[in-house]
């Protein structure tokens, strides 16, 4: 009897803390940026110089051909006329439980002849979350996911804290920008002619 009322008692505790947990919808510990304006997960900003347009769009390509080199990149715009590049880089993220996805996103940079640049980082989505997850997962739905919604995410149900798991899936992307920014602001502005003036 005491043994049955031990497991009716932990079982009880369990599904409390599940309830709970399904009303709990935001991941706390994760503040990535959100657009004003498209209400996606953005990260943009603008670097201001004096150097050519051709020389910026250069050091842009040179930018991502090195700074994506193990990863899938697709151009879809290259144009020298308006200074605009537009790609889409896919990378393979490491997940929670050692399982794997591919974290797709789309890089902008628009070049200002004599004034800098711009750069957006958006359009952020998981393709494949978990071992047989549904494909295109994207990743602002995920930051508020409920429990049934991060179940259909990743193909299997849940035990535990799920909010738990979006952090340590999502948390990644903000580390990731943070070094892939330093790295194109380091790219666009080194000083290539010798002297040691930067802008």
């Amino acid at each position: 009897m005491k043994l049955f009322l031990t497991i009716a008692l932990c079982a009880g505790c369990f599904f409390s803390a599940l309830a709970q947990d399904d009303l709990y919808q935001s991941a706390k510990a994760l503040h990535l940026p959100i657009d004003s304006s498209t209400q996606l997960v953005t990260y943009s900003g603008e670097v201001r110089g004096n150097k050519t347009t051709e020389d910026l769009f250069n050091r842009a390509l040179e930018w991502l051909d090195t700074a994506f080199r193990y990863s899938s990149t697709g151009l879809r715009i290259a144009d020298l006329g308006t200074g605009k590049i537009v790609c889409t880089v896919s990378v393979l993220d490491t997940l929670p439980s050692y399982a794997y996805a591919t974290l797709t996103f789309t890089v902008s940079i628009k070049i200002k002849n004599g004034r800098g640049y711009k750069y957006k980082f958006t359009n952020f989505y998981f393709d494949h979350v978990a071992v047989g997850g549904i494909p295109n997962v994207p990743v602002e739905p995920m930051m508020h996911a409920t429990r049934k919604q991060y179940d259909t995410f990743v193909g299997s149900p849940s035990i535990g804290g799920y909010q738990s798991l979006l952090d340590k899936i999502l948390a990644p992307i903000d580390g990731l920008m943070q070094i892939q920014i330093a790295s194109l602001n380091h790219s666009m502005t080194r000083d290539t002619s010798g002297d040691k003036n930067t802008w």
